[in-house]
């Protein structure tokens, strides 16, 4: 035995089990390479870095506030009526501590919002197969950004 233990699981992870896969990819470097392969800009450096991803330099962008009274509902539709909901899987990243882990896209618009606040720190969403890239803020403002329109 190595002295390596599994990656301690958070609750969400734990809840959908049945619809997660847990990547053997490593953060932040294995999954830098991931956005580099997608082509999405990442922030350089910044004291007050909000975001992994520099939304300045990502066409189409759009954001919305997601901590809002009612914007649970809203949300779970909109995502459903998305380009998004046409992609089989997932990949979103829970910070330094969790593996990375690859979701059933249905299973994650039903249920974004355990995985968006389950996700210390905020959380990068892309989708597998496709360039579609959504990020969870975890600040003040809880801005959901991403590169596709969330009706």
């Amino acid at each position: 035995m190595n002295g390596d233990h599994p990656p301690r699981l958070n609750w969400c992870i734990e809840k959908h089990r049945q619809a997660i896969k847990i990547l053997p990819i490593k953060f932040p470097d294995g999954f830098n390479d991931l956005l580099d392969a997608k082509q999405l800009p990442r922030v350089k450096s910044s004291p007050h870095r909000r975001t992994w991803l520099d939304w300045d330099l990502i066409t189409p962008r759009f954001e919305r506030q997601y901590f809002l009274e009612g914007a649970e509902e809203i949300i779970r539709q909109g995502l459903g009526r998305s380009d998004l909901s046409g992609c089989a899987y997932l990949i979103m990243e829970y910070g330094y501590s969790a593996p990375l882990i690859q979701v059933e896209t249905l299973v994650f618009i039903q249920f974004w919002d355990d995985f968006a606040s389950s996700a210390e720190g905020g959380a990068v969403v892309v989708a597998k197969d496709e360039k579609l890239v959504m990020e969870f803020t975890d600040d003040v403002e809880y801005v959901l950004h991403s590169n596709f329109p969330i009706p």
